[in-house]
């Protein structure tokens, strides 16, 4: 009977010592680690660099949250041929090491035996080293071939919880770069400058073989930068826990529309994409139609139907003239013709480039000061008289040497009433002779003062004066704005509609943009 316990006992706890790695091995890869690197910037303010390092860090916080990676079988199947790969690689460069010393054997001084028994050693384990790496061929081959039944679910964690960046150094192998840290996964990105507004990508990599990248965009004012964070970061949560793509149908309206979701065109209306769970920012423009802007939230859906009708805008003919003379009448760098000129005007504001006698003036015709009438409204505008450049640059001038005037005149002027000040002072204490002389010296010296403190007074107002001149002439280079007149007899030009408006693209007063989630069929 205690010969039974004892071999139970062993069998016991052979099994448990057998089972020991197997549950190490399962903690080991029980995380899907995130880490982020530095963001590129491109043309970026001096002011906002840091937002280089700074970004990347919101969007880890962002992503710190309770997530669940469900991880596909082609993402096991990558990662086990890099870790045969990685050992197949180590097993080569032992092998090379061993021929290093094998020959440099040949060079020492040692003597023939001790020689001959080292040799005959390095011989034996160069040949184990070539037969595992023969065994580490034929391991890749039965991972290429393997394949996974079962999709894993692994908890979302940061590198470094979040507090660090991880640094890619270039001309090195991505994935066998964050195998060594662990990593699963890496974010990068570029922050951009366009026209003054910051354009945010971002994109997320396993730097394996075979796997696809993902990429985001956004953009909007550098102050909106946490809200432009979180919106990347809501839909890069849908890729990182491996949420299911919806596919997103287009109904156009016009055709002939551009439309962008989060600022990225879309090309071919005729082919769905694939998006995911999330918000999105969809806007839509077209030649003679009012442009549109709405946020779109996809949902779980595994079909979706995006709806775009824009509304039609209404033309104003207007003919635009001058009271003598002719003008040229350019728009968007085009030449249209002399005035009078018959013009059919699309949307709320439109800018015209006006050249009399060589000076050009910028007029903006605001349609919705022009009554709805039929036929051509007449319209003109205060056309300006100098080249701005001109003008201003004078101005300027002016407006300095009255700035240096008054800079000169004004501590002549403070030094004379200390001067005065000081001698009338010492004359009425008694520390100055009370002489003819000097009361009339005094007296010199309190006219000057006063005289040069008119002079100083003056050029101080002067200088402002110059200031409201220079003022004045810079607004000239804003642009006139046209004005209706009454029906007026003109002898009019061919008619133009070449004239659109340039759309704004975030002007959604009067759109008519709606999504419609299909639940499995598209309209």
């Amino acid at each position: 009977m205690k010969e039974q316990n004892k071999w139970r006992t062993l069998v016991l706890i052979l099994f448990l010592f057998s089972t020991l790695p197997f549950f190490g091995q399962e903690k080991k890869d029980d995380n899907w680690v995130l880490a982020a690197t530095e963001f590129s910037i491109q043309d970026l303010p001096e002011l906002y660099k840091e937002y280089a390092i700074t970004v990347p860090k919101m969007v880890l916080l962002y992503l710190d949250t309770d997530m669940r990676r469900t991880v596909p079988m082609d993402e096991k199947k990558a990662r086990s041929l890099l870790e045969t790969g990685q050992k197949k690689l180590k097993l080569i460069k032992e092998r090379a090491a061993l021929i290093k010393e094998k020959d440099t054997l040949f060079l020492s001084v040692e003597s023939k035996a001790a020689k001959k028994k080292q040799l005959k050693k390095l011989e034996k384990d160069i040949k184990k080293k070539e037969q595992e790496i023969e065994r580490a061929k034929e391991n890749i081959k039965i991972a290429d071939a393997r394949q996974f039944s079962k999709e894993d679910i692994k908890t979302v964690s940061l590198w470094k919880t979040g507090s660090d960046l991880f640094n890619t150094e270039k001309h090195t192998n991505l994935a066998e770069k964050l195998q060594e840290q662990k990593i699963s996964a890496l974010v990068s990105g570029t922050l951009k400058d366009i026209a003054g507004y910051l354009s945010v990508s971002v994109s997320i990599t396993t730097g394996l073989a075979n796997m696809p990248q993902y990429h985001f965009s956004d953009a909007g004012k550098y102050e909106d930068i946490q809200e432009i964070v979180k919106n990347l970061s809501e839909q890069m949560q849908m890729v990182i826990q491996n949420a299911k793509p919806v596919t997103v149908y287009f109904d156009i309206e016009p055709k002939t529309a551009s439309v962008y979701i989060q600022d990225k065109k879309i090309e071919d209306f005729s082919k769905p994409i694939i998006l995911y769970k999330g918000s999105y920012t969809v806007s839509a423009s077209a030649t003679g139609f009012i442009s549109a802007t709405q946020d779109v939230q996809i949902k779980d859906d595994t079909l979706y139907s995006l709806k775009i009708a824009l509304k039609k805008m209404t033309a104003k003919t207007v003919t635009f003239y001058i009271p003598k003379g002719q003008a040229d009448i350019f728009f968007d760098t085009k030449y249209f013709g002399l005035t009078p000129f018959d013009v059919q005007l699309y949307g709320d504001k439109n800018l015209l480039d006006i050249s009399h006698n060589g000076v050009r003036t910028f007029v903006l015709v605001n349609s919705k000061k022009i009554k709805d009438i039929r036929g051509s409204v007449p319209i003109t505008a205060s056309l300006n008289k100098i080249t701005t450049k001109d003008k201003i640059e004078k101005q300027r001038k002016v407006l300095y040497w009255s700035l240096g005037a008054f800079y000169i005149a004004l501590p002549i002027d403070m030094i004379l009433r200390g001067v005065l000040a000081d001698k009338r002072n010492a004359y009425e204490s008694g520390r100055l002779p009370q002489t003819d002389k000097n009361a009339s010296s005094i007296k010199a010296l309190s006219i000057s003062s006063n005289v040069m403190q008119g002079v100083t007074i003056c050029l101080g107002v002067n200088y402002f004066i110059q200031l409201i001149r220079y003022l004045v002439a810079a607004d000239q280079s804003l642009p006139k704005e046209a004005i209706p007149t009454e029906n007026v007899p003109v002898q009019r030009k061919k008619t133009s509609s070449a004239l659109v408006e340039k759309s704004d693209l975030q002007t959604d007063a009067k759109q008519d943009l709606s999504q419609q989630p299909s639940g499995g069929k598209t309209q």
